[in-house]
Formats: C-alpha cells, structure tokens, sequence
C-alpha cells in the first residue's frame, strides 16, 4: 500500500504573497523599514538617527523571519508585556459577608440538628 502524507496545517491556510513570505510578514517588514525611513527622515542627531533606523530594521526582520522555539517573534513580545503586568502574587481577603450560596441549609440538616441537640451522648 502507498503511503501518502497527511498535512498537518489545514485549517490556517496563509496567503502567500512573495515566494514563501506571507502577508503578515510582508506587513511586518514594511513596518520595520517605515519605521527606518521616518527616523532617517527626522531631525534626530546622526548618533541618533543611524543606530534607531538599523535597530528598526533589524526588528522588522526579526518579527518576519525569526521564530524562536516555533513561535513567531511577536507572540513572545505580546506575553512578556502580559507578564510584566499581570500580577504575580494574589492575596486573598477575608470578607465578613457570607455568600448566600453558603447560607442555605435544607430541611432534612434542620431535622439531624434538631435530633443531635436532644440526644446526649452518654458520659463516662
């Protein structure tokens, strides 16, 4: 019998729009070149402008064609912002207030009460 592989991916199907470049990595990389054009253009320092529009560029690159552990570079960037602010220590504080949930007691637990108040256990 003839073997036949099984696609693993079949329900996100990516456009592709260059070669093997899908759409959110063309978006990407174009954001990382803008990025780099808007900082070149500016009146920044040239100490300022050089390192920002390479540092710019290399992200774009980075969030394109870089995942880390099959994890595309952006995923990792949104959980650490996700980490770092949500706490990381939850404190519980006592309430006074009892849940109604809580309060109700059925007429069969009245009955075993009321019973184990009458009968005294035997003393030694």
């Amino acid at each position: 019998m003839q073997q036949h592989p099984v696609p693993q991916n079949v329900t996100q199907y990516q456009f592709r729009l260059v070669g093997d470049m899908t759409l959110k990595q063309f978006l990407e990389l174009m954001g990382g070149i803008l990025l780099a054009y808007l900082f070149y253009a500016s009146n920044l320092v040239f100490l300022f402008k050089w390192p920002l529009a390479l540092l710019s560029i290399f992200l774009g690159i980075a969030l394109a064609f870089f995942p880390i552990e099959d994890r595309p570079l952006d995923q990792w960037i949104i959980n650490l912002v996700r980490a770092i602010y949500k706490p990381t220590r939850f404190i519980w504080k006592k309430s006074n207030k009892i849940p109604p949930l809580f309060l109700f007691s059925s007429h069969s637990q009245k009955n075993v009460n009321a019973v184990t108040k009458t009968i005294k256990a035997p003393t030694r």
